[in-house]
């Protein structure tokens, strides 16, 4: 354990894209367990997902959208690789709509926020 892993700096990582969005990597931050729970308490309270503790990502019909836009304001800062057109800045706004229409992208997301060890030691981009 190394205790300087706790000096309030958020952790990040770049992590590659598979399949169709080879080429795109997504600059993710790590989030603490009191910082997931308040972000889930954040949708909640907005309406966007359900009271539903068994079920967190349990989106009220029709907020699909802002769901996916708070999802990449929280986890996702940047961007790099082949997004057309060249030189379009990341936005929450813009990856929450590739999260939404790329079921991939979305899932690889999760699965990279759930990878909590990865961000504490030196990982190649995968």
């Amino acid at each position: 354990m190394d205790l300087q892993d706790l000096d309030g700096k958020p952790k990040t990582r770049w992590v590659k894209l598979h399949g169709h969005l080879d080429g795109v990597e997504l600059l993710v931050r790590a989030a603490s367990p009191q910082e997931a729970r308040r972000f889930h308490n954040k949708l909640t309270r907005a309406g966007i997902v359900k009271d539903n503790r068994d079920n967190p990502l349990d989106v009220q019909a029709g907020r699909e959208g802002d769901f996916f836009r708070e999802l990449a304001a929280m986890y996702v800062i940047d961007w790099r690789g082949d997004i057309k057109p060249e030189g379009t800045p990341y936005s929450p706004e813009v990856m929450g709509k590739v999260l939404g229409a790329y079921r991939r992208a979305f899932e690889r997301l999760m699965e990279v926020v759930g990878e909590e060890d990865a961000f504490f030691e030196p990982a190649p981009t995968d």
